[in-house]
């Protein structure tokens, strides 16, 4: 019984965490579309040194197809299957 509320109450805090970082690189995809957002002035900087390592992870493993990396698709959709996982971990009825 212990058991079970420490694994959802890490599974909630887990879950949020991810939820805030998948927000984050939201945002700097949408950032990075737009050509005038100079990413060396902050807070773009804080941003950019936060959710580097996601787009930099795998970039060497994932092939590229007709010139578009699929990294960071790739590795989106991995914390989001993640995030899920933990969603029905810390939401579940005990």
């Amino acid at each position: 019984m212990i058991l079970e509320h420490i694994i959802q109450i890490f599974s909630l805090i887990s879950w949020f965490i991810l939820n805030l970082y998948l927000l984050l690189l939201e945002i700097r995809l949408l950032t990075q579309w737009f050509l005038n957002i100079n990413p060396y002035f902050e807070p773009f900087l804080t941003l950019w040194g936060l959710t580097n390592p996601m787009f930099q992870f795998g970039r060497k493993l994932y092939p590229k197809v007709f010139g578009f990396e699929l990294g960071y698709i790739v590795n989106f959709k991995l914390l989001s299957m993640l995030v899920n996982f933990f969603e029905l971990l810390a939401f579940a009825q005990i």
